[in-house]
Formats: C-alpha cells, sequence, structure tokens
C-alpha cells in the first residue's frame, strides 16, 4: 500500500525528470543550431520533431537563451531542481540585459526560485532588472509606451480577444481592478473576471461616458451583470470549485466600504451628476472635470529612500509588481489625497511597526510633490494607498534629512514621533480579541505585515483578501495580531471546507497542512526585499528608434498567402491571425 506522503514524493519526482528531459532536449537544440546553415536550423528541428516552424522557433529560442546565456539556468534545470517553465521566465526577463548583469541576478535567485510560483519569479526577476539598471528600465519603460497599441482577433469560440500593450501600469491598474474590487465589494452579482469584463465593455460602448468614480458604481450596481449568472450547479469534482471565486464570494466590506455603498444609494443617475468622495463639479459630456483629469486612486508601495532620490529602486503595484521609480514617484504625486501609510521595517525587511499618517510633503510651485504637473491637484480622488517604508536604520537619519529636504519635513518629523509612541500603538491592536470584525488599525497592521494572501503562492494582495481567522472565531479563535492574516477567497474556503488546516506560529509565520499530510510554509514578502547593487551598461551610441506599429483594424480575418516564388521553397502560412 502507497502511503500518501509517497504518492506526493513521487510526483515531485516524476515532475524532475521532466525538468531533466527538458534540459537534454534544448542542448540537443542548441546543437543543431550550432551546425545547421544560417536560417535553416528551425527548419530542421520542424522536420525532425514534426513541429510547425513557429513551434521550432519558440523552443528553439528557449533553448539558446538558457544554454548559452544563462548557464546557471541551464544547470538547474538539468539537475531538476528549475522546471522549463521558470527556466522560460528566467529567459524572458533576462533577455535584454548584459551578460553581466544576467549573470548578478541569476547568482542571486537560481536557487530561491525552487520554492516560488513563475508569478512569483518573474515578480522578482523584473525588481532585480530594474533596481541592477535603473536608468535603462526608465527609457524602455517610456519607449513601450510610446509604442502602446491595442490588437485582437477573434477566438474559436467566435467572440473577441483585445491585447492592450504598452500601457501604463499605475493606469491599467487602476480603472479596472480598483473600479472592479470596489464594484464587487458593493455587491456587485458577478465574479472578478466578470466584473471587470462587463466594466471594461460598458466603458468601450458609452454606458459610463461623462461619469465619475461613484456613478460608475451606482451605474453599474443598477444594470447588473450584462449576462445573468447561471444556476451554477454543485461541481461533480471537488477541484471544479476552485477554479475561479463564486459571484457571491467578495472580500469581507470595510467600514469604509458599508459607508460607500450607502453614498451610491444616494447618487443620482448619470443625466443628473452629483458630486461623489472627490468632492468634484458636475461632470461635462466629455467626462472630465474643468483643468485637470479625473484620478483613480491605486494602492503603491515605495520607500522613503526612493521617494527623497536617495535612490532609484523599484516601487510596487501590489497585485501588479514593480515598476520604475520615476514612475512611481508621480504616482505618489497624483495621490496626495489618498490614505498615506507608514512601514517600519527591520534589517530584513519585515515590518515592526506600521501606522497612518495625515502629514504629506509640501508641494512646490507646480502644484505637486516633484513631480511632473498636471497628474496631481488638490482635489485628488480617495481610494489609493501610498505605503512609505522606511529602515529602522534611517529612522535616526530623518531630523538631518528633513533639513535637507524641506518640502518633506512635516512628514519625516510625524514618521519620528509615530516611532517614539510605536508601544503604545502596537498594545492597542490587541486591545479587542472577542470581537467578531478586526478595528480597522488591526486590518491595516495584517495588510502591511503579511503583504498579501497567505495561501500557498497567492498573490492576491492584503487590502483585496478577506481578514481570516487563523483559529476561528466560531471556535474560541481571537481576533489579534496572532491570529489574523489575509486570505482570497479561494485559499478561504480551502481552510473551511478543503480539508486544510492553517496554523500560525509566529506572527505572519503560516503553516498550511493539507489532507495528504503535506506542509507548506508561507510568510510574507519582505516589505523592503533586498535587492543587487546597481550594474548600469554602457550607454547606446545608437539607441533603437521607434518600432513600426500596426495600423490595420483591431479585428482582421489573414489575409490569402501570396503566390510561393520560384527560389526559396514557400514560407508556411501562420498558425494563427495576426494580430
Amino acid at each position: 500500500m502507497v502511503s500518501d506522503a509517497e504518492v506526493v514524493d513521487e510526483l515531485r519526482a516524476a515532475w524532475a525528470q521532466v525538468s531533466r528531459s527538458y534540459a537534454r532536449c534544448w542542448a540537443a537544440m542548441a546543437a543543431v543550431a550550432e551546425r545547421s546553415p544560417d536560417d535553416w536550423e528551425t527548419d530542421e528541428i520542424a522536420a525532425a520533431l514534426t513541429f510547425t516552424t513557429r513551434r521550432a522557433s519558440y523552443e528553439l529560442d528557449g533553448a539558446q537563451l538558457v544554454v548559452d546565456r544563462l548557464p546557471r539556468v541551464f544547470a538547474a534545470l538539468a539537475a531538476g531542481q528549475l522546471d522549463h517553465h521558470k527556466a522560460r521566465v528566467f529567459a524572458s526577463y533576462l533577455r535584454e540585459v548584459t551578460a553581466e548583469q544576467a549573470e548578478v541576478i541569476s547568482a542571486r535567485l537560481v536557487g530561491a526560485a525552487t520554492a516560488w510560483t513563475t508569478s512569483q519569479l518573474a515578480t522578482r526577476l523584473l525588481r532585480e532588472v530594474q533596481a541592477v539598471d535603473p536608468e535603462y528600465t526608465r527609457r524602455t519603460y517610456q519607449q513601450a509606451v510610446r509604442e502602446r497599441g491595442l490588437y485582437g482577433y477573434l477566438d474559436h469560440t467566435g467572440t473577441a480577444v483585445l491585447t492592450g500593450t504598452g500601457l501604463p501600469a499605475p493606469d491599467a491598474a487602476a480603472r479596472l481592478e480598483a473600479l472592479a474590487d470596489t464594484l464587487r465589494a458593493t455587491g456587485y452579482p458577478a465574479t472578478v473576471s466578470q466584473t471587470r469584463a462587463d466594466l471594461y465593455l460598458r466603458l468601450l460602448d458609452g454606458t459610463l461616458d461623462g461619469q465619475a468614480h461613484d456613478q460608475i458604481l451606482a451605474t453599474m450596481l443598477r444594470l447588473g451583470p450584462l449576462s445573468p449568472a447561471d444556476p451554477s450547479p454543485e461541481p461533480t469534482e471537488p477541484a471544479a470549485a476552485y477554479r475561479e471565486e463564486p459571484a457571491h464570494s467578495a472580500p469581507d466590506p470595510t467600514p469604509e466600504q458599508h459607508e460607500q455603498a450607502r453614498e451610491l444609494e444616494r447618487v443620482a443617475q448619470p443625466q443628473q451628476p452629483q458630486p461623489g468622495h472627490c468632492e468634484q463639479p458636475p461632470l461635462p459630456a466629455s467626462g472630465r472635470s474643468p483643468g485637470r483629469p479625473v484620478r483613480y486612486g491605486i494602492e503603491v508601495r515605495i520607500g522613503l529612500a526612493t521617494l527623497l532620490r536617495l535612490d532609484e529602486h523599484p516601487a510596487e503595484i501590489p497585485g501588479w509588481g514593480p515598476v520604475p521609480a520615476t514612475i512611481a514617484r508621480d504616482l505618489v504625486d497624483a495621490q496626495h489625497g489618498a490614505e498615506w501609510r507608514i512601514a517600519i521595517v527591520d534589517a530584513d525587511g519585515y515590518l515592526i511597526h506600521g501606522d497612518l499618517t495625515r502629514r504629506r510633503p509640501r508641494r512646490d510651485t507646480r502644484g505637486e510633490s516633484g513631480g511632473r504637473g498636471g497628474r496631481g491637484g488638490r482635489g485628488d480622488c480617495r481610494g489609493g494607498i501610498v505605503e512609505i517604508a522606511v529602515p529602522t536604520a534611517m529612522v535616526d537619519r530623518l531630523p538631518t534629512l528633513a533639513d535637507a529636504h524641506p518640502d518633506w519635513a512635516r512628514l519625516l518629523h510625524g514618521i519620528t514621533g509615530m516611532w517614539e509612541h510605536r508601544h503604545a500603538a502596537r498594545a492597542a491592536l490587541d486591545a479587542h480579541p472577542h470581537r467578531r470584525f478586526a478595528h480597522a488599525a488591526l486590518r491595516r497592521h495584517i495588510q502591511l505585515r503579511d503583504r498579501s494572501c497567505v495561501g500557498p503562492g497567492c498573490r492576491r494582495r492584503a487590502a483585496a483578501a478577506e481578514l481570516d481567522h487563523t483559529r476561528d472565531h466560531a471556535h474560541g479563535g481571537p481576533t489579534i495580531t496572532t491570529n489574523s492574516g489575509p486570505g482570497c477567497p479561494r485559499h478561504h474556503t480551502m481552510k473551511h471546507r478543503g480539508g486544510w488546516t492553517l496554523h500560525q506560529p509566529a506572527p505572519g509565520h503560516f503553516v498550511w497542512t493539507s489532507p495528504l499530510g503535506q506542509t507548506y510554509h508561507t510568510r510574507g514578502e519582505p516589505i523592503t526585499p533586498e535587492l543587487p547593487d546597481p550594474h548600469p551598461r554602457e550607454p547606446d551610441p545608437d539607441p533603437p528608434g521607434l518600432a513600426l506599429t500596426f495600423e490595420g483594424p483591431i479585428l482582421h480575418q489573414p489575409e490569402p498567402p501570396p503566390p510561393p516564388p520560384a527560389r526559396p521553397p514557400p514560407t508556411e502560412l501562420p498558425d494563427e491571425p495576426p494580430f
């Protein structure tokens, strides 16, 4: 009789063998390419493996990047320690860096990557690339935005798939994700994906033209989903219930969201605009208030040293990933009226103390606090979160920094006072252990400490997750820091109905035990992760110009192939419509 543990061990061993086989195959592909005449290596591989030319090109590209440029990654793949999916992530994110930069990053991350999902690895790689070469990543970001576009095709169901590329990260994050999260928290009866799609289509079809934030929410709640949800009978396979969170499993509404839901009931119809939370004047038909664009608050995490321009470390938009320092500073400037949080961290980057601050940097003569004009304004929309990380090593320097940065002096002196009163504030967090729901300060502390859902491999940001009792409140679990953690609907349900158990042996350290007896340890990311020193590349004497953009229709059918030339042989047709 094979035990449960042996079944899991066999699964791990089989997957390691797949990795070793992939390494062998990629090494053979690279050797074939080296011996083939120029420009015909993909045809050789395609013929040998009965691949299409496109598939052969895709596999060879990954093989050559890993085998020739990333020896540490290839060695881990050949040893079965790193699977081919993670090897491809390394290849994708290190494709444009120099050999020296790739070696620095690979040496730091290859060993640890075995414990990360591909999504977690991608986030770390992007952060490292931005840290080793801040100026280059700033320029490539700006170039990508200049080359932005929208493309699409019809899939096998006949429905449209639209892909936007080169979209500015703060704007892409703000418009749909923040609106969708708030909409579901106030009662919209659809899944996360459905809600985002409904918002997307109604923004495109004109239904929401000229509406401010609260008017959009009120209209969406009034109209309801574009297509009613299926009755959704209980699935026959337990796993099927967790493929996407059900429509009723939105995060627990916060008191602020309860207040917003009541406010939405008083918001007039779109034809009769009313001021919302942002206290804007009634909007004209264009949808913009006089003199400045409407802004939607989002969450951004950034170090104090980066805000003061003492370094160029990347910041983060939770749930999306790292963004260059210059972009993040502009985003902070645009959210002068958002909720500002201070997170004071230890030498390893983990939370010691966190709290709100009402203090803000003084704006300069352009009406900004140091960024480009036109993105902020004193009437900024509420709803965003600005989290500023302060290492303890920096706390003693705050008075000196206040003298050197007078526009930030009020905020810096406030952080000093916050640090001096940290013990009393920390004691207040656990002052109400018998309450069913955590108070605002405790919720905020858990969000700062744990960063994201505490489920294995989950990246859902803590502010958009439910606050879960590690030991259920119904079974005597207190509402305190050592018994609380963020949980997305999937992992919350997994604990309650999926047969998994959860323990928190130390604050912020979680141990999951599966129905097969396996244990998985999770802990939130450091607030200030360790980053490599900058290794900037030599200036490019001939920087690339703008790429040609596709000027055809968004949705189109492939054109018929041209008549084949006499020489060389006819080019293979693409496997799918270009877009």
